[in-house]
């Protein structure tokens, strides 16, 4: 009960910082993101929201192992 309380409480999590407000969702994230001709993302606040995405999903990432590994 503990990790799905954990793992909801990740997935609804809405991330934000100075350069932000942050984005409703992923999916809202990724869809606002404007990259240059190598791929790279313009701004530091682009940098900063997608970084903290990708420590919110390593974290859901890792609670599900961690889960599965009790599983088995």
């Amino acid at each position: 009960m503990a990790a799905e309380t954990i793992l909801s409480r990740l997935e609804s999590l809405k991330q934000w910082s100075d350069f932000s407000e942050g984005y409703s969702s992923t999916e809202a994230q990724l869809n606002a993101c404007m990259l240059n001709s190598d791929g790279l993302v313009y701004t530091a606040a682009q940098m900063t929201e997608l970084t903290g995405e990708c420590w919110k999903l390593a974290a859901q990432l890792y609670l599900l192992c961690r889960l599965q590994r009790q599983v088995q």
